[in-house]
C-alpha cells in the first residue's frame, strides 16, 4: 500500500508545465528503497473541459487541479483520521459523536483495505 510514501504531481507539469496531450495531470508516487526506489504513477487525473484538438494540455480546468490536490493530500488525511480516531479511542466520546467516530472507523477500514 502506498500510504505511507509521498504522493505529488509529476515534475514535467510542476517544473515545466508540460501536461500529457489529454491534458491530464499525472500523481507519482515516491517509493522507498525497500519499494525499489523512483517514482510510480498512482493515478491520472483528467481534463474536464473542452479544449480544442491538440490543446489540451494548454487548458485550465478547475475540476482537474482540485482532484488532484485532494489525491496528493490523500496519505496526509488518511493518517490524521487514524491518528483521530486512535485518540478518540482512548477517550470517552459524547453520545452525539458517536455516529461520527463510526463513519471514520468505516471509511478508514475500506482505505485500508480491511471492509
Amino acid at each position: 500500500m502506498l500510504v505511507n510514501v509521498p504522493w505529488k504531481v509529476a515534475e514535467i507539469v510542476t517544473k515545466h508545465g508540460i501536461r500529457p496531450s489529454d491534458g491530464s495531470t499525472p500523481i507519482m508516487a515516491e517509493l522507498n528503497q525497500e519499494q525499489g526506489g523512483g517514482d510510480i504513477c498512482i493515478a491520472n487525473v483528467h481534463c474536464h473541459t473542452k479544449f480544442k484538438r491538440g490543446k489540451a494540455n494548454e487548458s485550465v480546468c478547475r475540476l482537474r487541479d482540485a482532484h488532484t490536490a485532494i489525491i496528493v493530500e490523500a496519505p496526509a488525511m488518511l493518517l490524521l483520521i487514524q491518528e483521530m480516531v486512535r485518540r478518540n479511542d482512548t477517550a470517552t466520546p459524547m453520545p452525539r459523536d458517536a455516529k461520527i467516530w463510526d463513519d471514520a472507523r468505516e471509511i478508514l477500514a475500506r482505505a485500508l483495505g480491511e471492509h
